[in-house]
């Protein structure tokens, strides 16, 4: 993503669209009609988080959990604290924290409630996993980013079973229906392996703009509501 202000100037000097298919980074650009950004921003999950934290909870004081030494980390937890949502209890996680740097946060008689912006999903589970490691008889709700959709551990059932997990998704693919079934069915046999949301994103991606290049030409920007491919 630190190559899209440079390569997004390009597009809008040529009148070529870019389209940024996987990050939610903006990486600061801003009034250029020639850069699509398909992912909902990151400032965009941030806001849908504690919209939904605050619809569930009302005014608490929750846990943030953040780093500084990772840019993308550091805007997600600038933007989170600026909105005042919440007067968060804050621990700098630049290095997994230890038990007994959580254990004052922690409450054992009421749920306790994390924000956790970071977007690697291998660190986040390090946390995660020392949370149900450490505090078995806590109760826990930890609300993370959309990076977490592909945590090995959130895909088996009751991983940690006192820690129950929400994270923002802008996709949503229904392998059962006869579309989908296609797809799952000739990547199968193509491949030999199962699809995942990557298969699906990417195949939709692909239709989708190649539907606009071809109907409307490099200037397709302004077509964007035309999904008819």
């Amino acid at each position: 993503s630190s190559d899209f202000p440079t390569i997004a100037n390009y597009s809008r000097k040529n009148h070529v669209n870019f389209v940024s298919a996987l990050s939610p980074s903006t990486q600061g650009i801003e009034h250029n009609p020639y850069f699509t950004l398909l992912q909902p921003s990151l400032e965009t999950h941030c806001d849908a988080v504690e919209e939904f934290l605050h619809k569930k909870h009302g005014n608490i004081n929750p846990v943030l959990l953040y780093r500084s030494r990772v840019t993308v980390d550091s805007v997600a937890y600038a933007h989170i604290v600026s909105n005042n949502t919440f007067q968060y209890r804050q621990l700098l996680c630049d290095t997994i924290p230890s038990r007994e740097q959580l254990m004052p946060l922690l409450h054992k008689d009421s749920k306790n409630v994390f924000v956790m912006p970071i977007l690697s999903d291998k660190y986040a589970e390090s946390i995660l996993s020392n949370l149900y490691k450490w505090f078995p008889d806590y109760d826990f709700e930890v609300w993370g980013m959309p990076s977490w959709d592909n945590m090995a551990s959130l895909k088996k059932a009751d991983a940690y079973p006192n820690v129950v997990v929400y994270f923002t998704s802008p996709f949503y693919f229904d392998h059962t229906t006869a579309s989908g079934r296609v797809v799952a069915d000739a990547y199968k046999a193509k491949y030999g392996s199962r699809a995942d949301n990557m298969v699906f994103r990417g195949y939709e991606t692909m239709m989708w703009y190649a539907y606009l290049l071809k109907k409307y030409g490099n200037i397709f920007n302004t077509q964007l509501w035309d999904n008819g491919g």
